[in-house]
């Protein structure tokens, strides 16, 4: 499997799981405060698997692609969004080598709790509970219009923005770096975009009661992509939830820009 790396080649090993939509170069967030800290972030870009692995065997490949980069060292996870919930899935099937997790943004469980007519992605996520070939679908036409019309899927994303969201929305460099997530995931990977959400809409919450690692969440007040009542469910259900950081008027993505230098400092203070 492809990835890519940001920071310190010979630092630390971080796994970093990215959103969806998302795509590897979304880990460049991280890039400047990882070669700060001497961490090496890896991130693999799982959504061009193969096309047939679903279930258990989809996430076993992406452990069995980072145990091949870790080399039997322990080696630390972070999550964002949706990226979140094949983190945790994934972090048991190498429970042994994982030292512990950082989760941005993190998008728990639907079934947990009543969220979906809070999120900014209900009719998405509504679509692929219920009728997942309306949500193929709309996939199809989200991915012609990503080639047409990126403009206008970025303003259709990011025209319910909250908190410091709206800021970004505006700022050049990171509609860049969002039209490379969007074309990644809907004009070049499109059955791995539908493949994650379609494994994030089905019922996962006993996977929690198995993560061991020690976990810190970081959630923006103002979320409503992951309503930030989220990381409150995932804080009571996560065996070693260390710490739970919210970010006063942060957003979806503004959280994960905010939080990155105290993941990384958080990172190397642990090591």
């Amino acid at each position: 499997m492809q990835f890519s790396e940001f920071g310190d080649p010979s630092g630390q090993l971080v796994v970093y799981f990215h959103g969806v939509p998302g795509s590897i170069e979304e880990c460049a967030v991280f890039d400047e405060s990882a070669k700060q800290n001497r961490l090496r972030f890896v991130c693999f870009d799982r959504f061009s698997l193969e096309k047939n692995l679903h279930g258990n065997d989809y996430y076993q490949a992406i452990a069995d692609a980072i145990k091949e980069q870790a080399g039997g060292k322990l080696f630390d996870v972070v999550g964002f969004s949706i990226g979140c919930h094949v983190a945790l899935k994934v972090s048991v099937l190498v429970v042994e080598q994982v030292r512990q997790m950082h989760l941005v943004s993190a998008a728990a469980p639907l079934q947990g709790a009543d969220y979906l007519n809070d999120m900014a992605g209900k009719v998405v996520f509504k679509l692929a509970i219920h009728y997942p070939m309306v949500f193929t679908a709309l996939s199809f036409w989200q991915s012609l219009l990503c080639r047409v019309s990126p403009r206008v899927l970025f303003a259709m994303i990011f025209g319910s923005a909250k908190g410091k969201d709206k800021q970004l929305a505006e700022d050049p460099e990171f509609k860049m770096l969002i039209d490379q997530i969007l074309q990644h995931s809907y004009s070049k990977n499109l059955k791995g975009y539908k493949r994650d959400v379609g494994e994030y809409v089905q019922p996962w919450q006993g996977v929690l009661t198995r993560c061991e690692a020690q976990t810190t969440l970081w959630h923006g007040t103002e979320d409503n992509w992951s309503p930030v009542e989220m990381s409150e469910q995932l804080r009571q259900a996560l065996p070693n939830c260390a710490e739970v950081h919210t970010i006063e008027a942060a957003s979806h993505y503004s959280c994960l820009m905010q939080s990155s230098d105290g993941i990384c400092r958080a990172l190397l203070s642990r090591s």
